[in-house]
């Protein structure tokens, strides 16, 4: 039991609990819960329903000790960082993140200060993984798929009576849209390597190609635009073709229903009614949402530094490829 170690390198598997929990641990705890049953004790090691007995058995290994502890020291554990299990680890992300408590406590969670230090590590890692890829693209995104961009203000105006700080700046949302045909590349990302894992709880800054904001501004007060030559709008795309004819289909629907005394139960009037009909039934898998690193500078000021940043995903092989952007300021 006290040869297993376990290591956090950014995320959880599927078999990260099972592979840490010794055998032998394993089938003791279920002959605890399930009962003295020696001939169905290697099934239930390999079954599904062990999850009582993984949570159990990673506690016993994260708390247990070679030699007994002092008297006075009961009230204070430390935990070694080699008996860390998966289990301690989700269970005190799990409960920050929803509390922001520093109490985590209760011999199912890693100190406060060790959690600090595993963020810190995360965010090493990732900044890390930017300068190596040269551009600044969330981890769990996906190559090779349709990715949109978002831009707009936030404000956070905090309510509470001893808030001291705000925060007015800019945020840019990238959304991916998967498909069951094809639901993107696996970038295979480590987010914490052991070998460069600082001892200090400091984070490095991002690369400065992301964060240095150029001014947005004219340099002539005196703006012109380019002169338009022959049509804006052209009819002759294929694209235009065959949305024109499902329009014209819609309209068509909606004169023959407009001549009935009583409408059939398939018989859409609205624009959204009848092409919500016609489409496919098969749902599209979930889309992806990152939100990239804020800015302290307004929408307008990141104008041209948001697009240039979509420019640099475009070009790096290893991120994904952005096609469109939309802007909002206010």
């Amino acid at each position: 039991m006290f040869k297993q170690n376990f290591k956090l390198n950014g995320s959880f598997t599927a078999e990260c609990q099972p592979s840490v929990v010794p055998h032998s641990l394993l089938a003791l705890v279920n002959m605890v819960l399930e009962g003295q049953n020696i001939k169905h004790q290697t099934h239930l090691v390999t079954a599904a329903s062990t999850t009582a007995s993984l949570s159990i058995s990673q506690l016993l290994m994260f708390n247990s000790v070679k030699h007994a502890r002092a008297a006075d020291t009961f009230s204070t554990v430390r935990h070694k960082h080699e008996r860390e299990t998966p289990l301690p680890l989700y269970i005190t992300m799990k409960i920050h993140s929803v509390t922001h408590s520093r109490n985590l406590n209760l011999g199912m969670c890693v100190s406060y200060d060790r959690f600090l230090k595993l963020t810190s590590d995360i965010s090493n890692g990732v900044c890390n993984q930017f300068t190596l890829a040269g551009v600044v693209c969330p981890l769990k995104l996906r190559s090779g798929l349709f990715t949109t961009a978002a831009v707009d203000n936030i404000y956070y105006n905090p309510s509470s009576a001893t808030a001291k700080d705000s925060f007015h700046g800019t945020g840019i949302s990238l959304i991916q849209h998967p498909s069951h045909e094809f639901e993107g590349g696996d970038r295979g990302v480590l987010v914490i390597d052991q070998t460069i894992s600082a001892t200090s709880r400091s984070v490095a800054p991002l690369p400065s190609k992301y964060t240095n904001v150029p001014p947005a501004s004219f340099k002539s007060k005196v703006f012109t635009a380019p002169a338009v030559h022959g049509p804006v709008r052209t009819t002759t795309l294929q694209a235009f073709k065959e949305a024109k004819v499902g329009e014209l289909e819609w309209l068509n629907r909606v004169m023959a229903a407009l001549t009935k005394e009583q409408l059939d139960k398939m018989d859409w009037i609205s624009w959204s009614a009848y092409h919500a009909n016609i489409q496919e039934m098969l749902i599209p898998p979930a889309a992806i949402n990152s939100l990239m690193p804020l800015f302290v500078d307004s929408a307008h000021s990141c104008s041209g530094h948001d697009q240039a940043l979509h420019d640099h995903c475009s070009s790096s092989n290893s991120a994904p490829q952005p096609q469109s952007s939309s802007c909002s300021y206010s």
